[in-house]
């Protein structure tokens, strides 16, 4: 596992691999989650974020292999670990406002002031009924956090939406296993922004930014 670097913060991805390969392109190990839509996601990558949701990961990863050891296809799941550089990382320690996120580019829907989360979420809602069909009444009562994990879409229409934005941390139910609840942190794709990628347990592999 990669060293955390000052200013930076450790996120790590999943690549999806035949055996051990030489190399891996870091652009192919999204993370990917229950109800995403490809077509949002072009110049973005999502990546688990947090000690607790890596080793979740690692858990649903190597049942995963287990699982699937004898296919004909991809038949492991690699960890990717690399260091995020932030602007002005200090002030991701506030809860996020709009003269926050200026600053640092960064939103924590765990760490969001109470203004730009109802912002948000008045956003998300206006999206979710005009986009999806769904009533208004059905999401009036749901949290930003809820609205996250049942529609995730929404967080890759905010990167069109808020050009200041470069990284969201939000909660996803993974591709991998969408049983459980992951912190994953979605990103605008700039490799001038990655340091330090490996693949954990495996550092011969090279990894293509």
């Amino acid at each position: 596992m990669v060293a955390k670097q000052r200013d930076m913060v450790q996120l790590s991805f999943l690549a999806h691999t035949r055996d051990v390969p030489d190399r891996i392109r870091l652009r192919d190990c999204g993370l990917g989650f229950a109800g995403q839509s490809a077509d949002l996601s072009a110049g973005l990558i999502t990546g688990v974020y947090g000690a607790s949701a890596k080793q979740a990961a690692l858990v649903a990863a190597a049942r995963w292999t287990q699982e699937h050891q004898r296919a004909a296809g991809l038949n492991r799941v690699l960890m990717v670990d690399l260091n995020y550089r932030v602007d002005n990382f200090h002030l991701t320690r506030e809860q996020a406002r709009r003269d926050t996120v200026q600053e640092t580019g960064w939103i924590h829907f765990d760490r969001i002031g109470a203004a730009l989360r109802d912002e948000l979420r008045d956003q998300w809602v206006e999206w979710i009924v005009r986009d999806t069909g769904t009533r208004r009444a059905a999401v009036a009562d749901d949290s930003l956090v809820d609205l996250a994990l049942k529609f995730p879409d929404c967080v890759a229409k905010t990167f069109q939406h808020e050009k200041a934005v470069r990284c969201i941390v939000h909660p996803v139910n993974p591709a991998i296993d969408p049983s459980i609840v992951l912190w994953a942190a979605t990103l605008r794709y700039d490799k001038k922004r990655f340091e330090d990628a490996s693949v954990r347990f495996l550092p011969h592999v090279q990894i293509q930014l």
